[in-house]
């Protein structure tokens, strides 16, 4: 699995991000990735998991992943035709759903071998990667 802060910083890094705005969470202070968390929650890609903490060293889910690239790509869509085919489709979280079907139809996001989506399973690198590399693709 892959922590937040790393997923952002090979987020930041794909797509060439940089700005930065000074925030940083009482979690974030001290953490190696500080400076990469600022440039995702500048870049509107991350948010914290309230005002004050990231949780850095928390491992991102497939659904967090999935809202992430959506929240950059502008990929949000209402009609859940697409993850409504997955078993699992009730498992996602309402914030995820607009995210996860965005993804699903830019195939960005596949279902996995069994053929579920599995939203609250911990993204590991390699799916980060192939993530990302869709996205460039």
């Amino acid at each position: 699995p892959i922590k937040r802060n790393e997923f952002v910083k090979i987020f930041n890094k794909v797509f060439g991000l940089t700005n930065k705005s000074g925030i940083v969470f009482d979690d974030t202070k001290d953490n190696w990735a500080k400076d990469e968390i600022d440039i995702a929650v500048t870049n509107g890609v991350a948010q914290g998991v309230s005002n004050i903490l990231f949780e850095p060293e928390r491992y991102v889910t497939r659904q967090e992943a999935a809202k992430m690239l959506a929240n950059y790509m502008k990929l949000d869509d209402k009609n859940h035709d697409k993850i409504k085919q997955f078993s699992d489709y009730n498992q996602i979280a309402e914030w995820a759903k607009d995210a996860l079907e965005g993804n699903v139809e830019k195939g960005y996001i596949q279902g996995t071998s069994e053929g579920i989506l599995a939203p609250k399973n911990n993204i590991t690198r390699a799916e980060a990667v192939t993530l990302l590399s869709r996205v460039n693709n």
